[in-house]
């Protein structure tokens, strides 16, 4: 269905609701969007100066083709407002050979004829000797992979939403959904408007504002850090990719835009329940 000549509210213009409001932009929706903050803050899921983006995956080979719709509107953002979004610095997917997740990656990159390089312990030792793997385990270089600037991209894709014509009301709280005859009623604390439908993407703030799904979802912290190098030479070399390994500890890594740092996490499992978004404490 076309978007052309509809009116299309975005609750939280952020991650998600920042990519939807430029691209409902470009098709000619009439796009009103509506964050608590501003885009591109510190209290949600873009926080953190980087993302890793990758081709290859490790969950199921069939995310891959929308990572390749995603592939080209990166480029078409960057392409439209000069910006650099996003570095192809490659990633490293690490694991021992047998484990699910490493057996995942290659069926992806089978399926789907992915860009890739595959090295045993001792080639990759050669090419990134910051990097140490196991007998029994293989390194998979993704070449389309490598960081994006997930702040940068949200003021940016919104900026430019702002540019086709979208209206986006910073620092306003939307309080309720509600459905009316022929589309939906989104109120704030400074009135109310009607629209033929919503975009709703409120991350860490779903819970509050639809406390009727029929499921709660959980909200978790992302726990990274920041270190430098004590031999920033020794630990970048020439190549600079971002890593993920899998066992024994799943752990993820990818260098600072700038070349000072890495920053490292941990996956998903250990991330910590966040508990009242309003009320984070930031303590680590």
């Amino acid at each position: 269905m076309s978007a052309a000549r509809k009116r299309v509210a975005v609750v939280g213009v952020g991650t998600m609701g920042s990519q939807a409001a430029w691209r409902l932009a470009a098709r000619g929706a009439e796009v009103v969007g509506y964050d608590r903050y501003a885009p591109g803050h510190d209290r949600s899921a873009a926080g953190g100066e980087t993302r890793i983006f990758r081709s290859a995956h490790f969950e199921d080979s069939r995310y891959v083709p929308l990572l390749k719709h995603a592939d080209t509107l990166w480029e078409q953002l960057q392409q439209e407002t000069g910006r650099e979004l996003r570095r192809l610095t490659g990633c490293l997917l690490m694991g021992p050979t047998d484990h699910q997740q490493m057996a995942t990656v290659l069926q992806s990159i089978a399926e789907h004829d992915l860009d890739h390089e595959v090295l045993d312990a001792e080639a990759l030792a050669k090419r990134f000797p910051q990097y140490r793997i196991e007998d029994g385990d293989a390194a998979v270089l993704d070449r389309r992979a490598g960081f994006i600037r997930p702040e940068l991209t949200i003021q940016t894709a919104a900026r430019r939403a702002e540019q086709l014509g979208a209206v986006i009301h910073r620092y306003t709280t939307v309080r309720e959904i509600v459905p009316v005859a022929g589309g939906v009623e989104i109120r704030t604390d400074s009135g109310s408007e009607r629209f033929d439908t919503a975009v709703v993407t409120p991350g860490p703030w779903v819970n509050d504002l639809l406390p009727d799904l029929p499921w709660e979802v959980d909200i978790r912290r992302v726990i990274s850090a920041w270190f430098v190098p004590t031999d920033p030479e020794g630990w970048f070399g020439e190549e600079r990719p971002a890593f993920i390994r899998t066992a024994p500890t799943h752990c993820y890594g990818l260098p600072s835009p700038d070349g000072i740092s890495v920053k490292l996490g941990l996956s998903q499992a250990l991330h910590k329940p966040a508990g009242d978004p309003n009320q984070l404490d930031r303590t680590v």
